[in-house]
């Protein structure tokens, strides 16, 4: 495991997208700008996005109605919880889920298709 860490901390990327650089340096680098995430599920995912939001937590609804929350300790997953539950809504669904390279290479280029049409 300690090959690999050390291997993957000098392993040195670039992400293109349409002729655009979006990303150049290591795996290490790159893992640590996209946090892992906490998926939640919630009885009422509307108003615990709300919450959430109002919280200053950075939510997204996934296409499974799962909210996928940028947190990525226990403490965090923690604090959600007991504020969903305050909340008043019922928490079915609790698990952190670390981000995929595929995740991080869709997400940057889906934020650069959205910048162009903006």
């Amino acid at each position: 495991m300690q090959c690999q860490r050390t291997f993957s901390s000098y392993l040195h990327i670039g992400i293109i997208h349409q002729g655009r650089l979006l990303f150049q340096g290591t795996l290490a680098e790159l893992q640590q700008k996209h946090r892992a995430q906490l998926v939640v599920g919630v009885n009422q995912p509307e108003r615990a996005i709300d919450c959430l939001n109002a919280a200053t937590w950075k939510v997204e609804r996934g296409n499974d109605g799962l909210l996928h929350i940028s947190a990525d300790t226990a403490a965090d997953a923690a604090k959600v919880n007991e504020l969903l539950v305050t909340a008043g809504c019922e928490v079915f669904h609790l698990a952190s889920a670390p981000v995929s390279l595929e995740d991080i290479f869709l997400k940057l280029t889906r934020e650069q298709v959205d910048r162009r049409e903006a």
